[in-house]
C-alpha cells in the first residue's frame, strides 16, 4: 500500500511540474507572440478581474483612438496592449508560476527521502521551510499586485495611446495562509523527529 500510495504521489507531483512548465511557457509564448502576430490575438480580451477572456462573439477593435473614446466598446484588447504594458501583466503571474515550480521540486525531494525510509532526514526540514518561504513570496507578490494593480497601456493605429488601471481582485490569502502555516508546522516536526531519531540510536 505505501508503495502504491508513493508511486501516485510521485506521478501527480511530476505531472503538476509538467504542467506548471508548460503554463510558463505558453504566457511567455503568447506575450511574444500576440506582439508579433497581433492578429491572431483580435478575440482575447481582460476582463474586469484582469485575467484573459476568450469571446469568439468579441466586438471587433476599434480603428482609432475617437472611435474607443467615443464608443461604447470598452473592451481591453491583448493584441492592442504595448509589449511593455504585457511585460508588466505577466511579471507577477510568472513570478508566482515560478515560485510555485520550486515549491513542487522541493515537495518532490522530500517524497524521494520517504521512498528511502528516512522521512526524518534532517533536510526535510530545510525543505519544509524553503516552502514556507516561496509560499511566503506567493503571498507578498499577491499582496503588492493587489494594491498596485496593473497600468495597461493600449496602443492605436492613429498613434493615440489610452493607460487604463487594471486592478485583481484580493482571493487566496486564507489559503495561502493555510498553507504556509502548515509548511512551517511540518517544519518543525521534521526536526524534532530528526533530533529524537539521533538520540535513539545514541541510546542504542
Amino acid at each position: 500500500m505505501k508503495k502504491i500510495n508513493l508511486f501516485l504521489a510521485n506521478l501527480l507531483i511530476k505531472i503538476a511540474i509538467v504542467i506548471c512548465c508548460l503554463m510558463i511557457a505558453f504566457l511567455l509564448f503568447i506575450t511574444i507572440h500576440s506582439t508579433i502576430s497581433s492578429r491572431y490575438y483580435d478575440k482575447l480580451i481582460l476582463n474586469k478581474q484582469g485575467a484573459f477572456e476568450y469571446s469568439p462573439h468579441a466586438q471587433e477593435p476599434l480603428i482609432s483612438y475617437s472611435e474607443y473614446k467615443d464608443g461604447k466598446n470598452l473592451n481591453i484588447y491583448f493584441n492592442r496592449i504595448t509589449f511593455a504594458s504585457k511585460a508588466r501583466y505577466m511579471f507577477f503571474p510568472l513570478l508566482k508560476l515560478f515560485l510555485v515550480l520550486l515549491i513542487l521540486l522541493e515537495f518532490n525531494k522530500i517524497l524521494l527521502s520517504i521512498k528511502t525510509y528516512s522521512s526524518f532526514f534532517v533536510n526535510n526540514s530545510k525543505y519544509c521551510k524553503r516552502i514556507g518561504i516561496y509560499l511566503m513570496l506567493i503571498l507578498a507578490c499577491t499582496l503588492i499586485s493587489d494594491i498596485i494593480g496593473i497600468k495597461v497601456s493600449m496602443n492605436f493605429p492613429d498613434g493615440a495611446i489610452i493607460n487604463t488601471s487594471h486592478f485583481f481582485y484580493i482571493n487566496n490569502y486564507l489559503t495561502t495562509l493555510l498553507f504556509l502555516s502548515m509548511a512551517f508546522i511540518l517544519s518543525a516536526i521534521f526536526k524534532e523527529g530528526e533530533r529524537l531519531r539521533i538520540e535513539n540510536e545514541l541510546t542504542v
